[in-house]
């Protein structure tokens, strides 16, 4: 069932599965469900079933998610996860960002995938012109900035300190305020967006 915890991790005591694009979380109850049909399945020389009890059922719950716990700060790494692979971040000599698409792997701790595919190809004249609809020049580079900035959090705060923290969009009717949260929302599939 858990194939010695490849494809399994668990993030604060919750147990995670390997989806090959993302771990999702698993219902607590089904695995204990799961982990019940085991036992009750297993029987000694006798035809007794010594492991069919409460007990061992918590028990092996807890040894499953200790064996699979991981380093938080290893959950969500620098880029993006997308439905065609994993966006890697990196920086040349001059400390200037750099993209790699790598193939999705259980190796890389996400809890989420963006749904769309990446391609450097695309046109971006769509974009550009919502954009510059929606927020002058000036802005938009300030909004682009702060956005590429939550790619690798921890390089930014490196370089910055905490300066960067929060967007904030004012303004009256439909000016692109709930656009421009869909496009991030969608960057990170709708996780630790508020």
């Amino acid at each position: 069932m858990f194939n010695n915890g490849i494809g399994y991790i668990t993030i604060n005591s919750t147990l995670y599965k390997y989806n090959n694009k993302y771990y999702e979380e698993l219902e607590e109850g089904l695995v204990l469900s799961k982990l019940t049909h085991f036992f009750d399945l297993y029987q000694d020389s006798k035809g007794n079933l010594p492991f069919a009890k409460p007990h061992f059922v918590t028990e092996a719950y807890t040894y499953i998610l200790r064996k699979t716990r991981i380093d938080s700060n290893k959950i969500n790494p620098a880029g993006i996860n997308v439905n065609n692979g994993y966006l890697e971040i990196s920086y040349d000599k001059n400390k200037k960002p750099k993209f790699e698409l790598i193939p999705h792997s259980p190796d890389y701790y996400f809890t989420y995938c963006a749904n769309f595919d990446y391609n450097p190809e695309a046109p971006s004249d769509y974009f550009d012109k919502v954009l510059s609809d929606m927020i002058d020049e000036k802005k938009q580079s300030i909004l682009l900035r702060v956005i590429a900035s939550s790619f690798d959090l921890l390089e930014v705060r490196k370089r910055f300190a905490r300066k960067i923290r929060i967007l904030l969009l004012l303004g009256e009717g439909s000016n692109g305020k709930d656009t421009i949260h869909e496009w991030v929302e969608q960057l990170y599939a709708g996780q630790g967006i508020t």
